[in-house]
C-alpha cells in the first residue's frame, strides 16, 4: 500500500470523524429546528418537551405581532432550590439570560405532591414550564422602552404558559382552584402573585382571552405604554 494511498485514507477517516462529532454536538445541543427557536440545553433530561414549551412561547409571541430573533439557553439541574419558601420548579435568571429547570425525575416528585397536578399529563406540565420562562427571555430580548415590572413579566409568561396547555388542562385547573370570573387589571397584585403563582397565571390568560384585543394588550404592556396599578408594589 503506497504512502500517498494510506495519507488519503488517514485524511477520509478524520473527515468522517469530524462529521460524526459534529452530529453528535449539534444533537448534544438540543438545537430545536422548529420555528426557528435556537434552544442550547445543558444537562440530562427531556430535549423534546424543552424545546416543544419553547416553540409555543415564540410562536405566541409571533402571532401577536412580537417579532424577535429567538436565542435561549436553558440548564437541566437535578434540583431548583425553594424560592420564597415555595418549590421551584424553573425559572429566568435574568443576569445570566438563563433558564434553569428542574429534572424530569425532580419535576415528576414536585407535581405528584401537589393535588391540583394530579392526573394531569405530566409532558404538558413540564413544557409549560418552559414556555413560561422562555416568555421571561423573548420579553428581556425585545428591550422595551422602559424596564418591564415583576407584574407585567409574570402576566405575559403567565397567558403564554396556560396557553401551551390543552382547554382540558386548562379547565380542570381552573376549576380545582376555584377562581373568579370577572377580573379587572385592579385584580393584579404583586401580593396576589406571590401567594399563588399558578392562579395568577391563569387569571392572566382568562382575562386576556376576555379582551376585544388581546395580543394589542400585551403589545402596550411590552412597549411600556401599560403597567398594572400594584398597590402592593
Amino acid at each position: 500500500m503506497g504512502l500517498e494511498f494510506v495519507v488519503i485514507l488517514r485524511r477520509v477517516a478524520l473527515a468522517l470523524a469530524l462529521a460524526v462529532t459534529a452530529q453528535v454536538a449539534k444533537a448534544a445541543s438540543g438545537d430545536c429546528p422548529a420555528s426557528g427557536v435556537v434552544v442550547r440545553i445543558e444537562g440530562q433530561g427531556s430535549h423534546a418537551a424543552i424545546c416543544r414549551g419553547a416553540e409555543v412561547a415564540v410562536t405566541f409571541f409571533r402571532r401577536c405581532g412580537l417579532e424577535n430573533a429567538p436565542d435561549v439557553e436553558v440548564r437541566i439541574e437535578p434540583e431548583l432550590q425553594p424560592v420564597l419558601g415555595a418549590p421551584a420548579f424553573a425559572l429566568y435568571d435574568a443576569p445570566r439570560a438563563l433558564i434553569l429547570i428542574a429534572d424530569k425525575a425532580a419535576s415528576r416528585r414536585a407535581f405528584h405532591r401537589q393535588p391540583r397536578f394530579r392526573g394531569l399529563a405530566f409532558g404538558e406540565l413540564y413544557a409549560s414550564l418552559i414556555a413560561h420562562e422562555t416568555a421571561h427571555r423573548l420579553i428581556a430580548q425585545r428591550m422595551s422602552p422602559v424596564p418591564l415590572g415583576l407584574l407585567e413579566h409574570e402576566y405575559i409568561a403567565g397567558v403564554v404558559q396556560l396557553a401551551s396547555l390543552s382547554p382540558t388542562t386548562r379547565h380542570v385547573l381552573s376549576q380545582r382552584m376555584n377562581l373568579r370570573s370577572t377580573l379587572t387589571t385592579d385584580d393584579f397584585s404583586s401580593t396576589y402573585y406571590y401567594l399563588n403563582p399558578l392562579a395568577f397565571a391563569v387569571q392572566a390568560h382568562r382575562h386576556y382571552h376576555a379582551l376585544v384585543d388581546g395580543c394589542g394588550f400585551l403589545r402596550d404592556i411590552v412597549d411600556g405604554r401599560f403597567a398594572f396599578p400594584d398597590p402592593a408594589g
